[in-house]
């Protein structure tokens, strides 16, 4: 904290500028903005519920699954804030939740209150503020919320806490910020920094030798005489005097200083203020005891306080102790990389895209401008689920302004191949997937993109994992060879993952994964053999089990009279390179 108090220019407490959207309020409005927009992801409906604008315990999200009808009404009141947001504004939207959940009251009668009521109201009108200003559609208004809590530092002073109702609490301000303001009562605990610790690299001083003129030495201070090290020197010292002038005088009824026998303190504007030298306590005393009373000194450092100490008979030699017990290695939380990486994913959040590793492409003299010439590796699956989670399959009017966003957020603006790939997301709509099924029919009800899943896992091992994928039928023979190269640590607890899009047709569920990997430069690359090797390389045989069970265990928790055989339809890998409206068969499996 001292590094940051010896900046230019301060000499006392610095201010505590903490943004609102570094509050816990930020957060549940940003679960309750994307609750409202996606529903039908069960983490952002149950996270949404959860906040205080909502106000359901745990207990009564428990009940929701056992709850048909309940549950049901809140995804109609969702979808009636939705269709509010979309059809008119943000402001609307949160107008119409504050009644009817009657937030203003509930959260008032909260635990600090006042001051969670406060934040909601100011982050309302940011929001409101950057919708009307930067034409922001609702997902746009959920990014710039996500970037503003991102964000470490105060960037406008608009985005500060507000403090009506806070006229109690301690404030931390600056020397600087708090002149004219006065404070019933003020703690001075750094008045003692020397003031060289605020000297400028720069040589600036007024020279005495030219009508005082400002000026400032460019080849700095090594480069100045004496004298005119010295004149900065004196500079800088008096403006110290007058900051702790500032400083001490701003209390009503009540200043504390601390001092004492601190190394350099003879260079600080303290003593120089008192003419002490190094010891400026003898002179605090002597004004103390002229003031009939105004002005006590106390000894913070009293050696009778001290407690605890060990006498020299008493010190005593310490070895550590030896650890003779076993930790147990088993993992808790695994997912389909960490199985097929032999690595435990322990970050509860969810994880980046990545189909393939990068790859480094030598480079061309003419770019190729062909779907298969786009980005390979992780920026590129990422990119295209981004896309593919957003868009709406039904309308795929803002298809090019969405590739166009996600190309900029994710490094890949320049590339050639944007005409190819916009081109093949909209033939990825046309193309008939499943017997009579197209994408461009599957609405938003229909589906939910990016379903997070976690079930509970037995003990796991890379021996009883094969020994369980050996039974399993429809696997081709050669799965074996990739089944034995399976490494990881054993674990048990819980498996997570994300499955990318989960849907219903012709009353059966399906579960679609977006691969982006690069299988070659001809169509015919991605043909069913092309893809089948594939999935053996990268393990995507097993990754489709998990999903499958992550899906059968879901179903099983919503549909009535559910039975596996009936119901679940299976799993889809769709290549996206090589997808063929044409030839449905090439880039599908």
């Amino acid at each position: 904290m001292q590094d940051v108090l010896r900046a230019r220019g301060i000499r006392s407490i610095v201010q505590s500028e903490r943004s609102v959207f570094s509050s816990p309020e930020a957060g549940e409005l940003q679960h309750l903005l994307q609750g409202i927009l996606e529903p039908n992801r069960e983490r952002l409906f149950k996270a949404a519920l959860a906040t205080n604008l909502i106000g359901l315990d745990g207990d009564r999200l428990i009940a929701l699954n056992d709850d048909e009808a309940g549950r049901q009404s809140w995804l109609d009141r969702f979808s009636e804030w939705q269709t509010r947001w979309l059809n008119e504004c943000f402001i609307a939207l949160f107008r119409q939740v504050i009644v009817q959940q009657d937030v203003r009251a509930r959260i008032i009668r909260l635990p600090g209150g006042e001051r969670r009521l406060t934040n909601f109201l100011h982050l309302a009108e940011l929001l409101h503020a950057a919708e009307t200003s930067e034409r922001l559609q609702p997902d746009g208004l959920c990014s710039w919320l996500k970037r503003q809590r991102n964000n470490q530092r105060v960037a406008q002073d608009e985005f500060q806490l507000r403090l009506e109702s806070d006229a109690d609490a301690v404030q931390i301000v600056t020397i600087h910020k708090c002149k004219g303001l006065e404070y019933p009562i003020v703690f001075c605990p750094f008045l003692w920094l020397p003031a060289e610790s605020g000297m400028r690299d720069e040589l600036q001083f007024h020279d005495r030798n030219n009508a005082d003129e400002l000026t400032l030495s460019l080849r700095g201070k090594s480069a100045g005489t004496d004298e005119q090290r010295a004149w900065q020197s004196e500079e800088i010292m008096s403006e110290e005097v007058r900051m702790l002038y500032v400083a001490v005088t701003r209390a009503r009824n009540r200043c504390t200083i601390y001092s004492g026998n601190i190394q350099n303190i003879e260079k600080s504007s303290l003593a120089r203020l008192f003419g002490s030298g190094a010891d400026p306590l003898g002179s605090i005393r002597e004004l103390a005891a002229q003031s009939d009373g105004n002005i006590a000194t106390s000894e913070a450092d009293d050696p009778s306080l001290r407690t605890g100490a060990l006498s020299p008979a008493e010190t005593r030699t310490f070895a550590p102790m030896a650890f003779h017990g076993s930790i147990d290695r088993t993992a808790m939380v695994t997912s389909f990389s960490g199985l097929n990486a032999g690595r435990i994913e322990l970050e509860e959040r969810e994880p980046e895209v990545s189909d393939e590793p990068e790859l480094v492409v030598p480079e061309q003299t003419t770019p190729g401008d062909s779907i298969f010439d786009f980005a390979r590796g992780a920026r590129a699956g990422d990119f295209f689920h981004a896309v593919l989670e957003n868009l709406d399959f039904g309308s795929a009017e803002n298809l090019g302004e969405l590739v166009d966003a996600q190309l900029l957020y994710h490094g890949l603006s320049k590339t050639p191949c944007r005409p190819a790939v916009l081109t093949k997301l909209q033939e990825l709509l046309e193309t008939e997937l499943l017997p009579g099924f197209h994408l461009r029919n599957l609405t938003r009800p229909e589906r939910i993109s990016e379903l997070e899943f976690t079930y509970r896992l037995a003990r796991l091992d890379p021996e009883r994992l094969r020994a369980i994928l050996m039974n399993c039928d429809g696997l081709p023979p050669s799965f074996t060879t990739s089944l034995g190269r399976l490494r990881f640590d054993p674990v048990q607890g819980f498996m997570r993952g994300f499955i990318d899009l989960f849907f219903r047709f012709e009353d059966r569920y399906y579960v679609l994964d977006w691969k982006s990997n690069w299988l070659g430069n001809r169509p015919a690359d991605y043909d069913e053999e092309g893809m089948r090797d594939s999935m053996l390389q990268h393990n995507y045989y097993l990754q489709s089990h998990l999903y499958a069970l992550a899906a059968d265990l879901f179903l099983q928790t919503r549909v009535k009279k559910y039975d596996y055989a009936r119901d679940f339809g299976g799993v889809l890998y769709v290549f996206l390179r090589g997808v063929d409206a044409q030839n449905p068969a090439r880039g599908v499996l």
